[in-house]
């Protein structure tokens, strides 16, 4: 039962608030289906609620749903702000988690916004504390965050080796989530490496839509699809860049919460 008018104390007898982990939970879900503009209204009624109950598990939770919303959105000045909320509460309540869970989040922002190398740092020494404290769930996510970054440095042998390492953890724990967006910026880094080499990448590319479609991970889709019709584009196969991007686009609208639909619609703009 989830009913917001239940015993508060069966209500968090999990470790925190079911009814704000669920909102939480499911704001991250949809976005990456593809309801991209609902997930903004959830999760700021699982704030609202997590701060209603003053139980302080549940907010620091909540905040870090946040603060991966953020992340998947790449809007690193929020990111920033949530996760600092999210480790100074942990640090206050001396909650060792959500602290270390923290970490590679605040460091990834911090690395958007102009600092990679000190963002680069912290995302490894937080990915080492939280694998060495036992935790595997969203460490392929956390890595592919830092391959990218790793990417953008020019550091681009050890991001390839970062992302096989998160695919390989991925198959290990079963935490396939994250799978089609590690294809994705795989392809991305493959390009980097050798330029000349469209059709390792266009390859990698194509897996990272095939698994997002079975997932009907529709902001993944799209982001891939955007990924290989640049490829496409460059490579002088307008028509199959068309094709790739017009499936993916269909039934999305541009918004903030996803960028990557505006981008997508004047590429194929210039397409057709």
């Amino acid at each position: 039962m989830c009913d917001a008018q239940y015993d508060p104390k069966v209500n968090v007898s999990f470790g925190q608030d079911t009814i704000a982990a669920a909102k939480a939970f499911l704001a991250v879900t949809i976005w990456a289906l593809g309801e991209v503009t609902r997930p903004r209204e959830l999760i700021q009624q699982a704030i609202g609620r997590a701060v209603e109950t003053t139980h302080a598990p549940t907010l620091v939770n909540t905040y870090w749903f946040k603060a991966s919303l953020d992340v998947l959105r790449g809007d690193a000045d929020e990111a920033l702000r949530d996760t600092t909320t999210v480790i100074e509460l942990s640090r206050e309540l001396g909650i060792a988690n959500y602290l270390a869970m923290g970490m590679p989040y605040c460091s990834w922002a911090r690395a958007r916004l102009g600092d990679r190398e000190t963002g680069s740092e912290g995302l490894q020494e937080g990915i080492a504390a939280i694998t060495t404290s036992g935790i595997k769930n969203w460490v392929p996510f956390f890595q592919g965050l830092l391959a990218e970054i790793e990417a953008g440095r020019q550091d681009v042998e050890q991001a390839l080796i970062r992302i096989d390492e998160a695919l390989g953890l991925a198959q290990q724990t079963g935490e396939h989530w994250t799978d089609a967006y590690l294809h994705r910026i795989r392809g991305e880094i493959l390009l980097k490496r050798d330029p000349a080499n469209k059709a390792q990448a266009e390859e990698v590319f194509l897996t990272g839509m095939a698994i997002a479609r079975e997932q009907k991970a529709r902001s993944f889709e799209l982001r891939a699809a955007l990924s290989l019709a640049r490829l496409y584009q460059s490579s002088n196969r307008a028509a199959d860049a068309h094709a790739a991007l017009a499936r993916a686009l269909e039934g999305f609208l541009p918004t903030p919460e996803l960028p990557e639909i505006e981008e997508a619609q004047a590429l194929l703009a210039a397409l057709a």
